[in-house]
């Protein structure tokens, strides 16, 4: 079983996620044109604010100091930078990516017994992280599609020049 102090640093190190996915949002939504991807954006960036709030309020009550930002530690979402410079499609990957190791982390600490008592907060929050990786998955369904859909067009229109 953890400690109390176990049970903030698990807490803390689940905040340090957030603030790095809050970060890929922000960084994002200034690149993003299109208006739908960009109000999902920061729908989703909200819901990472929210996260941190929670988070923060459950380290608090704990009796422990809650992290206020990433400490300056190398960020696993340290690439998005570089991905920023390409197209929107890559940064959608990134963000679904961001997504993915959120909802790994969560569930590992939702299974820890020790972790019960903010065991509903955490699954709450996974439930938003597995939203926000299915929009991503749909949007790149959608690109996909549309991306094969204009190979075929282009294979069809350089078989069959007459149209």
């Amino acid at each position: 079983m953890l400690t109390k102090e176990e049970i903030i640093e698990e807490t803390n190190d689940l905040l340090l996620f957030d603030f790095d996915a809050l970060r890929a949002y922000e960084d994002a939504i200034g690149e993003i044109t299109d208006t739908e991807t960009h109000k999902r954006l920061i729908e989703f960036r909200r819901d990472h604010l929210s996260h941190i709030e929670e988070l923060s309020e459950i380290v608090l009550i704990l009796g422990g100091r809650a992290c206020d930002r990433p400490n300056g530690r190398e960020s696993w979402c340290e690439s998005l930078s570089a991905t920023l410079a390409r197209p929107a499609e890559a940064v959608l990957h990134m963000l679904r990516a961001t997504e993915e190791v959120l909802i790994a982390e969560r569930a590992t600490r939702i299974k820890k017994d020790s972790l019960e008592a903010i065991a509903q907060v955490l699954k709450r929050q996974q439930k938003d992280n597995q939203r926000h990786r299915q929009w991503f998955v749909a949007v790149d369904g959608r690109s996909q599609s549309a991306s094969t859909a204009a190979t075929a067009t282009m294979a069809d229109s350089h078989l069959n020049p007459s149209g």
